[in-house]
């Protein structure tokens, strides 16, 4: 019956039949090992505290219990909310499962409540194949996904932690960290990664930029002549500002004027050739 539940998904089977809700002890509650989700925020939590003080817990987490603990499998934020109010106790539906079961619910529960981002639902992939030896083809029939989207999913996680850190720090979508594959060394992610973000780039946009800057290194190579092509004038724009950002640090007396208008950005500097005179 479990494995059935496990390959439709349904929820509503396993509430009916294999289950029971329990008050349990929080301090019994011990982390699920394979939770796929590592960024929680803490405004969120607090937000939700404040809805459960006010409404109580209208959805019991899940748990699996094991000697004399519970391992959680769902509901890593209501846990979280009720430690937050102090609470002792936590409304727990307590269902026997084996380690893989309980991680795939969890990333099922997760990934059907768009709690995870692109790289931990690869790292929750990922945990699937190394630790319970699942194929492509088997994660993919019990998640409810295409064996490629699988395969895309996993191969996000190619690129350095750094990366993956940056492009999560600035809200980059996953066809961003997709175009970002093309580059080779992590030196050229972070180049490339820079103009997106100081450029504000689209998708297509960064993968134009990446072709250019691919086609660049190319030259330099082969002892060509680089011929760089700005197709974004924001790009050029943004590399503008920075640059007249290392005027704050010297003494050069200067005045910066700028105009955006619906056609062109203008920017006008104008460099005093001598600096006025301090007061003594």
């Amino acid at each position: 019956m479990f494995s059935l539940l496990i390959r439709q998904t349904n929820r509503a089977d396993i509430e009916k039949e294999l289950y029971f809700v329990e008050d349990v002890p929080i301090e019994k509650i011990l982390p699920n090992p394979y939770q796929p989700r590592s960024n929680f925020d803490e405004r969120l939590i607090e937000e939700l505290a404040a809805s459960i003080k006010t409404y109580g817990l209208l959805q019991p987490i899940i748990v699996r219990k094991k000697g004399e603990f519970y391992y959680l499998i769902a509901g890593e934020r209501r846990l979280r909310a009720c430690k937050h109010l102090g609470y002792d106790r936590i409304k727990a539906i307590v269902i026997n499962v084996t380690d893989i079961e309980s991680a795939i619910l969890a990333l099922i529960e997760n990934i059907q409540r768009q709690d995870l981002d692109f790289f931990e639902e690869a790292q929750g992939y990922k945990q699937l194949s190394e630790e319970f030896g699942l194929t492509q083809v088997e994660i993919a029939k019990r998640i409810g996904k295409t064996q490629s989207a699988i395969a895309n999913k996993i191969r996000l996680l190619q690129l350095p932690a750094e990366i993956r850190w940056i492009i999560r720090e600035h809200g980059l979508s996953e066809r961003h960290a997709r175009a970002l594959l093309r580059l080779r060394s992590e030196e050229d992610m972070k180049n490339v990664l820079s103009k997106i973000i100081e450029g504000g780039l689209t998708v297509s946009q960064t993968e134009r930029l990446i072709t250019e800057y691919l086609n660049n290194k190319k030259s330099l190579k082969t002892g060509k002549v680089i011929k760089v092509s700005m197709n974004d004038c924001r790009v050029v724009y943004n590399t503008i500002k920075k640059a007249l950002k290392l005027f704050q640090k010297t003494d050069i007396n200067y005045d910066i004027k700028e105009n955006t208008t619906d056609a062109y950005y203008e920017i006008i500097v104008r460099i005093n050739k001598k600096s006025p005179q301090t007061s003594s």
